[in-house]
């Protein structure tokens, strides 16, 4: 059984996401936050880590930093590397976004708003052996 860790701030598209991946066989874990995220990557193996970019901090701002962060702790220490779809619904930081994640192999982007069914057809494609390491889905 794949894992999937999801890390998403907005319940209602969490719940949606995660319901649809346990019907189809998914262990799912979800975080709310980047702490949560580091901490789970720390203690389980994970075979895709969904997250979105910009997630509500806790003096309820937006911030790119808690997406940065997890895709960062993964991409630097978490071995066997999980395949990773950053999910992004913000235009104004698409070109940013784009940039910079672009340099990091295995990452998928995928810009809201995403249903369920393309969020588990974005999963699936990652996790065919011959799926090639970089998939842009936008």
């Amino acid at each position: 059984m794949n894992t999937i860790l999801l890390v998403e701030d907005d319940q209602r598209l969490a719940s949606q996401w995660q319901i649809s991946l346990e019907t189809k066989n998914y262990r799912v874990i979800h975080e709310y936050s980047a702490d949560g995220a580091i901490e789970a990557l720390s203690e389980t193996n994970v075979d895709v880590v969904v997250v979105d970019i910009v997630l509500d901090t806790a003096v309820e701002a937006m911030s790119l930093v808690g997406g940065l962060a997890v895709i960062s702790y993964v991409a630097l220490n978490v071995s066997p590397r999980p395949a990773i779809i950053a999910v992004s619904g913000n235009p104004a930081t698409s070109t940013f976004v784009d940039h910079t994640l672009r340099k990091i192999e295995g990452l998928t982007t995928l810009r809201k708003p995403i249903n369920d069914m393309d969020m588990l057809a974005a999963i699936e494609a990652l996790l065919q052996p011959s799926s090639h390491p970089q998939i842009r889905l936008c």
